[in-house]
């Protein structure tokens, strides 16, 4: 794994303002793909980069120079109330000090090149337990800390927040496990509604989960079943779902979703399952996460 793979936090940013506060790199796999997903307050957008020129990202050329990654995005120019951007070529790398630089200069047509760097430092994993892994887990902050695929937005749900998927949208986000959790036990837990209700589960919400690696290519244990469904009789009512999972030897991060499940045959209807208050927690035994889910279950909202 070369040294800018990895989990980085910002620390400074002379230019531009809008850089990303969180960026994970995962790569590269044995076809030369990095996954680089940058996090903005609005939510999480995912880049798939290749340094194979035939999987390449649209428009985006990647480039391994030493241990550094070079990446070149094409400028565009102004359509419409869409604004012009510059040519920007990008160079991470990481220092001495270990912390992630990326070196970026912009060329307008024309104009004098503008150069500008980001420094971010290693996210360390947490040695803390029973805290929730998730961020924006109740979908107070919009979609930060997610991203969204196909039909996936944050809705008012009766004057709160909630996360709203329809038609095979999803949203996921990644956590780092905290140290030494192999062996250990995950809980998921979420409030789910659907719009759709009866004996198919097409449409119906779930709580969905992948133990990965570090690198972030592999995966080694699934989060499904138990009772990661919402099972409600009624449309649109909240009920509570939840699962236990050890950890398998290998597992250094979770990759989790918010979806809608589906029956071989059963077309979607485009209803909405509804998701809030979800939370990944690590306990030491399964008797400890056991208890957790029956305290989370027995509490009134």
């Amino acid at each position: 794994m070369p040294p800018v793979a990895g989990w980085w936090r910002l620390v400074s940013a002379s230019s531009p303002p809008n850089a990303p506060s969180r960026i994970i790199v995962e790569g590269p796999s044995r076809f030369g793909d990095f996954h680089l997903y940058n996090s903005f307050p609005t939510g999480v957008v995912l880049e798939v980069l290749s340094l194979d020129p035939a999987r390449a990202g649209i428009g985006i050329e990647a480039r391994q120079v030493g241990d550094a990654l070079v990446l070149t995005r094409p400028g565009r120019a102004q359509r419409g109330a869409g604004p012009a951007t510059p040519e920007r070529q990008e160079s991470w790398s990481v220092d001495v000090a270990g912390r992630l630089r990326i070196e970026v200069i912009d060329r307008w047509p024309g104009g004098t090149p503008v150069r500008a760097e980001t420094v971010y430092e290693r996210v360390v994993p947490s040695a803390s337990r029973a805290v929730n892994l998730l961020e924006n887990a109740d979908g107070n902050a919009g979609g930060a800390g997610w991203w969204p695929t196909g039909d996936a937005r944050v809705e008012n749900c009766g004057g709160n927040p909630c996360f709203a998927v329809r038609n095979r949208g999803a949203f996921h986000q990644k956590v780092l496990l905290p140290t030494g959790a192999e062996g250990q036990y995950l809980v998921a837990i979420g409030s789910g509604a659907n719009e759709r209700i009866g004996e198919s589960i097409t449409d119906k919400g779930r709580l969905y989960g992948l133990f990965g690696t570090a690198d972030g290519f592999l995966f080694v244990g699934y989060l499904q079943g138990q009772s990661m469904r919402a099972e409600s009789s009624e449309p649109n009512v909240w009920v509570k779902m939840s699962g236990i999972f050890p950890i398998p030897a290998g597992a250094a991060q979770v990759t989790f979703d918010l979806s809608q499940a589906e029956a071989r045959g059963v077309p979607r209807s485009g209803s909405a399952a509804r998701f809030d208050d979800v939370g990944l927690f690590v306990f030491a035994t399964e008797s400890e996460a056991r208890d957790f889910i029956a305290r989370w279950r027995s509490r009134r909202e």
